[in-house]
């Protein structure tokens, strides 16, 4: 039982030891602690500031009518863009920028769909000069959306001539239809006097005649019936162009509003820059150089301990 008590107490470990290490080679960890905090501390201080110039785009509008958005494009399909530079050439023919210079835009898609965020890393002297480059993009991007606008827009009239020309060719037809049912009419009437008339010759005349005029009276009897099957046929087919007419009116509208929409298409773009500074973070800086300063002074002294009395005595 005494020697199980001996052992647990031999396993212990004794944080004094280490206390006194530490305290005995304090000097020298406080050395290397300085070392690295107070560099690491002036050098923050001397870092220029650098500031986050953004920019926020909109391109989506909505008709007061309908609340419909209509997007000119998807969130992450310029946020590719942008940051792959494809807009980056146009921004250094507008502004003169020598083509070795490095343009790094930093995107952010929001939560609204037709929002995104841009930004650009400058220095403070150059905060102005950040956001003429956004400004230029803002242009870059507002020349490509009007291209997309015009076939848009020329898209819509396209159609908006197609069906007011469908529309002019129905109410044509219908004008053709009602004239060729004004024509059957009076064709039916004349037909309607010719039968009654031939009734009465019948009941007047008994003859060879009154074969013949019952043969007549018969002949009459079709086409009348032709006369009025084609009045409905031609009644039938100008109501039905009335209801393609009212449909293509309705599609008309609609291509109409879809037309304003387009035309009304803007996009959104407001300049800030975001104070205080991004760069340089002083504190995190300096806790990291203090950390890495405590690790450090503590592992040289290990060291000179190691080789001043060896491991044994450690």
């Amino acid at each position: 039982m005494c020697n199980q008590h001996i052992d647990s107490c031999k396993d212990e470990i004794d944080l004094s030891i280490y206390f006194k290490f530490l305290f005995k080679h304090r000097n020298t960890i406080l050395a290397v602690f300085f070392l690295c905090v107070i560099p690491t501390t002036v050098i923050s201080f001397l870092l220029p500031k650098i500031y986050d110039v953004s920019m926020d785009i909109s391109s989506v509008i909505e008709i007061r009518e309908s609340k419909e958005p209509f997007f000119l494009d998807s969130q992450q399909n310029l946020k590719t863009k942008i940051e792959k530079g494809v807009y980056n050439l146009g921004i250094m023919r507008a502004l003169n920028l020598p083509f070795s210079a490095k343009i790094e835009f930093k995107t952010l898609i929001t939560e609204r769909p037709d929002l995104i965020k841009i930004s650009l890393e400058e220095e403070q002297k150059d905060i102005a000069f950040g956001m003429i480059i956004l400004n230029q993009l803002y242009f870059e991007i507002a020349a490509e959306y009007e291209e997309i606008i015009k076939l848009k827009m020329q898209e819509t009239q396209d159609l908006i001539y197609k069906l007011s020309g469908q529309i002019e060719k129905n109410n044509y037809l219908i004008e053709l239809c009602e004239e060729i049912y004004g024509l059957l009419d009076k064709r039916s009437r004349r037909l309607e006097n010719k039968i009654e008339k031939n009734k009465k010759i019948d009941i007047l005349i008994y003859s060879d005649t009154i074969r013949k005029n019952s043969v007549y009276s018969d002949k009459l009897y079709n086409q009348y019936s032709c006369v009025l099957l084609e009045k409905k046929i031609f009644k039938k087919q100008m109501k039905d162009k009335r209801v393609e007419i009212e449909s293509l009116k309705t599609k008309l509208d609609v291509l109409k509003l879809r037309r304003e929409r387009i035309r009304n298409v803007a996009l959104v773009g407001t300049l800030h820059a975001d104070f205080p500074a991004v760069r340089p973070v002083k504190k995190q800086y300096v806790f990291v150089a203090s950390v890495l300063g405590l690790i450090l002074g503590i592992y040289i002294a290990f060291l000179r301990e190691s080789r001043s009395k060896g491991p044994k005595n450690l």
